[in-house]
């Protein structure tokens, strides 16, 4: 992977912050350039409106690519200080504009937004010390039916390639196996069960539509017959939803009015409860909410969000921000929270005997002396 991908990709750039760096618009979008080590270099980078980049760092003296700094091994002091000063501007220039996409590759991404949308489910990433290998689950029971990994063309199509590309992983059924491994862009599984998962490189060679068309069905394997036969009558579940203090002030919203709207995933229903982790600064579980009304009809979409429909959820307790901050969470198997997802068992049971007990002190306080 190119040093200019490791840091400035999986990023989406904000115009505004582009725009306060010090970027100047240009007909294609957006350009950067800074000296650095003694004007001996120039650090050059591109951003596109359609949020592709490009990023260079210039000999001066040549006018040329320094290609030193991208060769593996090359150990010299001064070519190391180079590249360490190059990389210090295009870090500080994706922590300022940047803010981080699940995964590296745009249909990788596309089809993270086409799940969530479609179940409500986002990527966790359950392997140590490993941020890029992502997995899909089933909310409801926790058990996979896709599995993102990060890995070089040569692993799956067994050859010397070492370009970066990203897989999906899917389980399929016996006929639709042997069916698609005769398609273009299909392939046997990569890292998992041969004889019934597949495997497809997200390089565009197979459209999202038909990606969807199959991860529901992996995904359909994962509903077990029980499950089935409860969906005929909606049983009220909890919840965990994000909520980001920088895009919307969920404080400000639930100071005005206890009731406010939310957008919904397919999977809610109405006196479902949901717990509302709010992002950093706060980093924690804030709200214990019921939803109220679904299926509220609702067209919205920018760069942070899309929506289709909407529900309306009423606050029903304020949690400290300190009492479960998300180092708490992780005790609790829950390392990250980028969508709707289940409670695990303990946490809800933590979270609701905090609410019981308090509730018991504010009955106590309230009732009249003897």
């Amino acid at each position: 992977m190119q040093l200019e991908d490791q840091v400035l990709g999986q990023r989406i750039f904000r115009e505004a912050a582009l725009m306060a760096y010090g970027f100047e618009k240009t007909a294609s979008g957006y350009r950067f350039s800074q000296l650095f080590c003694d004007n001996a270099f120039r650090a050059e980078v591109e951003i596109g409106r359609d949020g592709h980049f490009r990023a260079r760092c210039i000999d001066c003296e040549t006018e040329d690519v320094y290609m030193p700094i991208y060769i593996h091994g090359h150990g010299g002091t001064f070519v190391a200080t180079v590249r360490a000063e190059y990389l210090k501007i295009l870090s500080s220039i994706s922590e300022a504009c940047g803010d981080k996409l699940p995964f590296l590759k745009a249909q990788t991404n596309r089809l993270a937004s086409l799940f969530f949308e479609k179940f409500g489910e986002s990527a966790d990433f359950p392997f140590k010390n490993d941020e890029v290998d992502g997995v899909f689950r089933n909310a409801e029971n926790r058990k996979w039916y896709a599995l993102v990994m990060r890995l070089t063309r040569g692993k799956v199509e067994k050859t010397d390639s070492d370009e970066i590309i990203e897989v999906i992983s899917f389980k399929a059924s016996a006929e639709d196996h042997a069916f698609l491994l005769k398609k273009r862009g299909f392939l046997p599984a990569y890292h998992m069960g041969k004889s019934t998962w597949l495997t497809v490189i997200l390089d565009d060679t197979v459209d999202d539509a038909e990606i969807l068309k199959y991860i529901e069905k992996s995904r359909a394997f994962t509903v077990g017959k029980a499950q089935v036969q409860k969906r005929g009558s909606v049983e009220h579940k909890a919840w965990l939803i994000p909520a980001n203090c920088h895009y919307y002030d969920v404080d400000k919203a639930f100071d005005a009015r206890d009731v406010i709207e939310w957008k919904q995933s397919s999977l809610m229903h109405v006196g479902d409860i949901v717990y509302m982790y709010i992002s950093s600064p706060i980093s924690a579980i804030t709200y214990q909410c019921e939803v109220v009304e679904t299926d509220i009809p609702f067209e919205y979409e920018d760069k942070n969000i899309k929506i289709h429909k909407e529900m309306r959820i009423k606050k029903l307790y304020r949690f400290a921000d300190d009492a479960y901050p998300l180092e708490r969470l992780k005790t609790f198997g829950v390392n990250s929270i980028r969508g709707p997802r289940g409670v695990p068992d303990a946490l809800l049971k933590a979270m609701e005997a905090d609410i019981a007990r308090e509730s018991k002190k504010v009955r106590y306080k309230g009732r009249p002396k003897k």
